[in-house]
């Protein structure tokens, strides 16, 4: 995720020729690469403005949650074993894209890349609610359930209809507060998206009694918001409490958890990313009531970070135009979906 004067397309077409460049059996293939994307965002996406992509999959560990809400993209409700179903809407990319190139391979790179881009999106918006979730419940579910269907739109509308309706938002008390974060959550910024997914398996964690590796995962979610920070601000590194405080400034935390953040800290250091020295077997119960306290202050300071990213937002959670929205965005789905950013 580079700043510079270039937009988001450009930037992807920088960071894919200097990818392929590495390979010797790709370096030659460059140009057939940048002709083929030319060729997808100048007619494939444009003539697939109008089609969509319907997911349908189950939560794991949702048993029991009755949650009926349709929220923009994201349809939930409770299916005959009692547990949530999801529905969630993404653009028409996964597939048809064999004739883009006449190079078989570069079609198939290509192919790929627009399936991993459809994939975050959906998934993007199932981490939406999973988050919500943990935040109101409590609970770690995940979109890995048994099941996945998926149907293209305009085409199998009246199952698509069918599933909506029976997604209609009740007005419960916590359906009210899950409708709150959502429209607050924006899982397609790999910031929140990241900072979701160590918050989520925390909580998984802790529900699990292991509490040195949850503790190891709240500090994952804090460094990813102040990573996010240092970002957005062009703040240098320095040391945590130092970030703590700027923290603190930007996003209105309070001085107890901010406090809490340097506990948690140091709890990490000592206890959870190196061998502690002392009392590892009865980590959990010295420390009971900090793991509370902490719990709760980085729950804080995620939502804080939701509200914030929200008055700054750089990426568009429900765009008209998807391929606007890909032309702007095509270098950070890149960095959020494909292999180079891997060891």
């Amino acid at each position: 995720m580079k700043q510079n004067n270039l937009d988001g397309y450009d930037r992807f077409i920088n960071d894919l020729t200097s990818y392929y460049s590495q390979f010797e059996n790709t370096r030659g293939e460059i140009t057939l690469f940048k002709e083929a994307y030319k060729k997808a965002i100048e007619q494939e996406l444009p003539e697939r403005e109008n089609q969509r992509n319907f997911q349908i999959r189950d939560f794991t560990n949702s048993t029991g949650l009755n949650i009926n809400l349709s929220f923009e993209n994201l349809y939930c409700k409770q299916d005959e074993e009692k547990k949530l179903v999801v529905g969630t809407v993404s653009p028409n990319w996964d597939n048809g894209w064999r004739n883009i190139s006449e190079n078989g391979f570069v079609s198939e790179q290509i192919s790929d890349f627009f399936y991993f881009a459809k994939q975050y999106i959906h998934r993007s918006y199932e981490i939406n609610l999973i988050v919500a979730i943990a935040i109101v419940y409590g609970r770690a579910c995940d979109f890995r359930g048994r099941e996945l269907r998926q149907m293209q739109l305009p085409f199998s509308n009246e199952e698509y209809l069918e599933f909506t309706r029976s997604s209609l938002k009740d007005e419960t008390t916590r359906t009210v507060r899950l409708v709150h974060y959502l429209k607050i959550i924006n899982s397609l910024d790999p910031w929140v998206n990241k900072a979701n997914y160590y918050y989520v398996r925390a909580i998984d964690l802790r529900n699990r009694n292991f509490f040195e590796e949850a503790i190891t995962c709240l500090d994952n979610t804090v460094d990813i918001i102040i990573q996010y920070l240092k970002f957005k601000k062009k703040i240098p590194t320095l040391h945590r409490n130092i970030m703590i405080k700027d923290l603190q400034k930007e996003m209105g935390v309070n001085n107890k958890v901010c406090e809490d953040l340097e506990r948690l800290y140091l709890l990490r250091c000592k206890f959870s990313a190196h061998p502690a020295q002392s009392k590892w077997w009865d980590f959990s119960e010295i420390y009971e009531d900090d793991i509370d306290n902490i719990f709760r202050s980085v729950q804080n300071v995620l939502v804080k970070f939701f509200q914030y990213e929200n008055r700054n937002r750089n990426i568009e959670p429900n765009p008209e135009n998807w391929t606007e929205w890909f032309c702007q965005n095509a270098d950070v789905l890149f960095d959020a979906v494909w292999f180079h950013r891997i060891p």
